[in-house]
C-alpha cells in the first residue's frame, strides 16, 4: 500500500482527485520526500516544504513514463469551460493516459481553465484588438505568439484557449529520454504535462527541471523562508514574456528583454532583436563568464547585417552587461576589422545603446497609452478591467526599468 502523503486544502472532490494521483505515482515508482504537502487551495495548487532544502535533496522524482503526452489527446471545451481529453486510437504512452485524465479531472475541479481565460491576455482582451496587436508585436518573430495571433485572427476562441492553457503548462520531452523508458516517436521530440511537477510555481532563479540516472524528472529546489513553497524556474523569462504566455507579471526577474526591433549601426547595416530569447551554450572566457545569462545564445550574420535571438536591459546591480554584451555581439560578428579602433568601436555600443533603450522606452509609453485607454472606456467588466489592470502594471514596470537604467550613475 503506498505511504500516506500529506495533502491539505478545503476542496475535498480535488483533495480527494490529487490523493489518487499520488497514490497511482507512488506504485509507478515515484519517489516523494516525507518533508512535501501539496496544497489545495480553491483553486490555487502548490506544493511546500517542512525544511528549506539547503542542501539541495530531491524532494520529488516522477518516471518519464508517468508523463501525459499531448499528442495522445484530442482536446475541447464545453460551454461550461471544462476540458474534455480523448485519448486517441494509437497513443505513444499508454501508462500516462490515466495520469492525464487524473489532470483533467483536478483542473476541472479547481476551474483552472476557466480562471486562465480571465489572466491570459489574448482571451482576456479579446475585444481590444488594437490592443492585442500592440502586445504582439513585442513578440512579432515568436512561433508561440504568431500562432496565438493567427488563431485570434480568425476567431477560433476554443483552441486558442487549450492551446495557450496546455503551451503554459507543457514541457518539451527529447525522443532519446522517451526511448529510454520505452516511448517510441518518430519526432525529435514530444511535448507532454509534468505531472503534479504542474503544482510548483515559478521563481526566477529557482532550480530548473532536470533528469536522473534513472530517467526520471527530478526536483530539488530549495524552500522559500517564509511560507515554505518550493518553486522552480519554468524558463528563461522576463515579465513579458511570463505574462504573455504563462498568464503572470513575473516580479522575481532581473531584467527585461527589448521587444523584437531593428536597430541601425552608424554605418547604417542592421541589427535586428528578435527577442526569441535563447540561453548562451558557447564556453565564454573567464573575462566573459559572468555574462553568460546576458549573452544571446544565437547570433547569425547575413553579410553586413546582424540578427541576434535577444538583448537584455539589465537592473541596476548588473547595468554594466548590456553594453558588455553590445561589444560581443560587435566583436564576434565583425568580419572586416571595423572595430579594432577602440574609440569607434565605443562610439557604436553608445550608438546602438541609445537606440535600444529609446525604441524601447517608446513602444512601453505606447503600450501604456492603449491600456489606459481600455482601461477608461471599460466600466462594468471586472474580469476585463483585471486583465487590463495586470497590463498597466506590466507596462510601468518596464518603464521603470528602463527609466532606472537610463538613470543609473
Amino acid at each position: 500500500m503506498p505511504k500516506k502523503v500529506k495533502i491539505k486544502g478545503e476542496n475535498l472532490k480535488a483533495i480527494a482527485i490529487v490523493r489518487e494521483l499520488l497514490d497511482e505515482l507512488l506504485l509507478a515508482g515515484t519517489i516523494i520526500s516525507d518533508q512535501l504537502s501539496f496544497i489545495v487551495d480553491h483553486g490555487h495548487l502548490s506544493i511546500r516544504c517542512e525544511k528549506s532544502n539547503v542542501a539541495k535533496e530531491t524532494l520529488l522524482s516522477i518516471p518519464l513514463k508517468c508523463m501525459p503526452l499531448l499528442a495522445d489527446f484530442d482536446f475541447s471545451v464545453t460551454d461550461e469551460i471544462q476540458i474534455i481529453a480523448q485519448p486517441k486510437q494509437t497513443v505513444l504512452n499508454k501508462q500516462g493516459l490515466r495520469f492525464m485524465q487524473l489532470m483533467i479531472d483536478l483542473y476541472n475541479e479547481t476551474e483552472k481553465l476557466k480562471y486562465w481565460s480571465g489572466v491570459f491576455p489574448i482571451i482576456a482582451l479579446k475585444d481590444h484588438p488594437k490592443l492585442i496587436s500592440v502586445l504582439l508585436n513585442a513578440k512579432a518573430l515568436n512561433k508561440k505568439a504568431n500562432n496565438f495571433k493567427n488563431l485570434y485572427n480568425n476567431q477560433q476562441w476554443d483552441e486558442l484557449l487549450l492551446v495557450s492553457f496546455f503551451g503554459s503548462r507543457e514541457f518539451i520531452y527529447k525522443a532519446d529520454k522517451l526511448s529510454q523508458s520505452g516511448i517510441n516517436t518518430s519526432n525529435k521530440s514530444e511535448k507532454g504535462l509534468l505531472n503534479v511537477i504542474d503544482f510548483l510555481n515559478h521563481q526566477t532563479g529557482a532550480n530548473g527541471y532536470s533528469f536522473n540516472a534513472d530517467n526520471s524528472l527530478i526536483i530539488n529546489s530549495s524552500a522559500e523562508i517564509t511560507t515554505g513553497e518550493v518553486y522552480v524556474e519554468y524558463n528563461y523569462l522576463d515579465p513579458l514574456m511570463a505574462y504573455l504566455f504563462y498568464g503572470f507579471v513575473d516580479l522575481s526577474s532581473s531584467w527585461i528583454f527589448s521587444v523584437m526591433l531593428e536597430l541601425f549601426t552608424l554605418q547604417g547595416n542592421s541589427l535586428l532583436v528578435m527577442n526569441n530569447p535563447v540561453l548562451n551554450k558557447a564556453n565564454l572566457t573567464q573575462e566573459l563568464e559572468s555574462l553568460n545569462k546576458y549573452i544571446p545564445g544565437d547570433i547569425q550574420t547575413n553579410g553586413v547585417n546582424i540578427a541576434v535571438s535577444h538583448i537584455v536591459i539589465p537592473n541596476n546591480e548588473n547595468h554594466a552587461a548590456l553594453r558588455k554584451v553590445i561589444r560581443y555581439i560587435l566583436l564576434t560578428t565583425d568580419k572586416v576589422g571595423r572595430y579594432k579602433d577602440a574609440s569607434y568601436l565605443q562610439q557604436e555600443i553608445l550608438h546602438i545603446e541609445k537606440q535600444l533603450i529609446e525604441k524601447n522606452y517608446g513602444y512601453w509609453k505606447t503600450l501604456e497609452g492603449e491600456t489606459e485607454l481600455a482601461l477608461l472606456k471599460t466600466s462594468n467588466n471586472e474580469i476585463v478591467r483585471a486583465a487590463l489592470t495586470q497590463l498597466n502594471n506590466l507596462t510601468k514596470i518596464n518603464l521603470q526599468y528602463i527609466k532606472n537604467y537610463v538613470e543609473h550613475k
